[in-house]
């Protein structure tokens, strides 16, 4: 036996796969035993903990088990999410829900994290990490979240462990939730749970967020540096992207101007944007938190020392004449003063193909907003343009200033 300490969950989901593991084997059939439950609950650790006690090839990962028969008189065990368990097809599957912990033993998992908190109280991380330990660490990676983002993130968690029919049956019937927990799931929760329909291709944040959240940790683990918090600050610019995501537009451009940047905001802008781990590569950057890329894409700062250029597919030129443009003023943002640093950000596409440059778009904007930083953006999409206000955290319709600028342009050349 492993010296592992154990939540009631699992001990409880082990009392009982180890009393049906005692029973004879059936010889007219195979018996597939499945400890499932909350990705994060603690099903592969429940298991080692007995693992040495049986043959070496009881265990089989779940992947193995969606096509072939088992043989009869064999018995096999197997840990999986419920969304990996409705994809089992054959033999029938005996599930043991492995149930997250109890509120002493969630606080004491809390305590013993040795995590800021934030402005998060533990009441809030009880109630929103429903007993589950990786759920608990997903929220504590921000803390400087509100009550709606939590439910959010808990929510969203929910959702991707189970399949779509799965989901909708919990809809249907929201106490079928509470098997899988220990702890009350609040309604804010299985609202969020609620609303996270199916996108069929369409892009959501809500439903990114538990994979966004994810990456956010593996590039910590990784890299050891910490990416900014990836909600946007702004309801409004969260609206606007849940709109664009349900129609695309026949445009399919956007473009963002930053200007009057100091140094210390220029040096946080290269942190988490441009390249660090290898050259021209997305990789450990606030991209590869969104699962973005620089395909594209073209991004171009000024700080106070050089220039950062990364320009996958565009003209540089265009982008440095953004500076011009904002010292004479032609920009709906602050003219440029003296020698403040600058940030220009454009990505397209092709029609009906923007998944890459939303996400990448969300990603800088959930940035700046963090950092306090005005700028103006033109979805192209939308045939609009906004420019942020940090102060108030609002959004202000503009015009389409690079389309406007791209006339300008245009007739300079004709000169």
């Amino acid at each position: 036996m492993s010296n592992i300490t154990l939540h009631s969950g699992q001990i409880a989901a082990l009392e009982q796969l180890t009393k049906i593991l005692s029973e004879p084997q059936p010889i007219d059939k195979a018996r597939i035993l499945a400890l499932t439950g909350i990705s994060g609950v603690g099903k592969d650790t429940a298991w080692k903990t007995i693992a040495a006690d049986y043959p070496d090839k009881i265990f089989t990962p779940h992947y193995m088990l969606r096509s072939p028969i088992i043989g009869k008189g064999y018995t096999r065990v197997t840990t999986t999410t419920q969304s990996e368990f409705s994809k089992y097809s054959r033999d029938p599957v005996t599930a043991i829900i492995v149930k997250g912990m109890n509120e002493e033993e969630t606080v004491r998992y809390l305590d013993s994290s040795g995590k800021d908190f934030g402005k998060i109280s533990m009441d809030q991380l009880i109630e929103h990490s429903l007993g589950i330990p990786l759920l608990a660490d997903r929220l504590l990676q921000n803390p400087d979240l509100d009550e709606s983002q939590l439910a959010m993130i808990a929510g969203s968690y929910l959702r991707v462990n189970f399949s779509y029919q799965q989901a909708e049956e919990i809809r249907l019937d929201k106490t079928q939730l509470e098997k899988y927990f220990n702890l009350p799931v609040s309604e804010s929760i299985k609202t969020t749970f609620e609303n996270l329909s199916y996108r069929q291709g369409k892009i959501d944040f809500s439903w990114d967020l538990s994979r966004i959240l994810k990456k956010q940790a593996l590039v910590k683990k990784r890299y050891g540096y910490k990416l900014l918090n990836p909600f946007l600050k702004c309801p409004a610019s969260s609206d606007l992207y849940k709109s664009v995501g349900r129609d695309y537009g026949n445009d399919p451009r956007l473009n963002l101007f930053a200007a009057n940047l100091s140094e210390e905001q220029c040096k946080l802008i290269e942190h988490e944007l441009f390249p660090r781990v290898y050259l021209n590569s997305h990789t450990g950057t606030r991209f590869d938190m969104f699962s973005a890329d620089f395909r594209k894409v073209t991004m171009q700062m000024q700080d106070h020392q050089k220039e950062h250029v990364i320009c996958e597919e565009g003209i540089a030129e265009h982008f440095r004449s953004y500076q011009d443009y904002s010292i004479q003023g032609n920009l709906p943002i602050t003219s440029l003063q003296g020698k403040k640093g600058t940030f220009k950000f454009h990505a397209h596409e092709h029609d009906g193909m923007v998944t890459n440059q939303l996400h990448g778009a969300m990603a800088v904007e959930s940035l700046l907003q963090h950092m306090g930083v005005p700028y103006i953006i033109d979805f192209g999409m939308l045939k609009k343009g906004f420019k942020y206000h940090p102060k108030t955290n609002q959004l202000e319709e503009t015009d389409q200033f690079d389309q406007r600028l791209s006339r300008v342009r245009n007739e300079r050349s004709n000169w």
